[in-house]
C-alpha cells in the first residue's frame, strides 16, 4: 500500500495506520493533500503525521483528533497516533520562517495528492510550525 517502509513496520503499527489512512480519507477527500509518516521500526508506540489539508477549520482538526484517539482505543493504547495537521495556507506561509531553525527531519510520504511535496520542499520542517491554523 505505502512505500517499503510500510512493511517493516511492526504489525500493530501498520494495522493502525491502514485504519487511521483509510477513515482520513474517507472524511477529507480532495481536501488531503498529503500525508507524511514519521514512525520508527522498533517497537515503541509511536506513529507521528504530517498532514498536510487544503482547507483547516477547529471542526476539521478536532474530528481528524477525535478519530486517532478512536484508533488509539481499538488498540487499546498499544498505539500512540499523533496527526500535526496544518492547512496549505499556514504551511506555505510559515516554511520560510523554519528555515532559521531547520534540522534534517526523515519522514516518508505515505500519501500524497499530486500537489505539494513537502520533503522536497528545502523550507520543510515540521516541528517549528506556531499556532494551529
Amino acid at each position: 500500500m505505502f512505500s517499503s517502509i510500510f512493511e517493516e513496520l511492526p504489525i500493530l503499527k501498520r494495522n493502525a495506520l491502514n485504519a487511521f489512512m483509510d477513515r482520513l480519507k474517507e472524511l477529507e477527500g480532495d481536501n488531503l493533500l498529503q500525508v507524511t509518516l514519521f514512525a520508527s521500526l522498533d517497537r515503541s508506540p509511536n506513529i507521528d503525521l504530517f498532514i498536510l489539508l487544503k482547507n483547516l477549520d477547529a471542526k476539521t482538526r478536532g474530528r481528524i483528533l477525535g478519530f486517532a484517539s478512536d484508533i488509539e482505543e481499538i488498540y487499546q493504547r498499544k498505539i500512540n497516533l499523533s496527526p500535526f495537521i496544518r492547512s496549505e495556507k499556514t504551511y506555505l506561509e510559515n516554511r520560510e520562517k523554519s528555515l532559521m531553525h531547520s534540522e534534517k527531519i526523515n519522514g516518508v510520504i505515505i500519501y500524497a495528492k499530486n500537489h505539494l511535496d513537502v520533503k522536497k520542499d528545502p523550507f520543510f520542517e515540521i516541528f517549528r510550525f506556531s499556532g494551529n491554523k
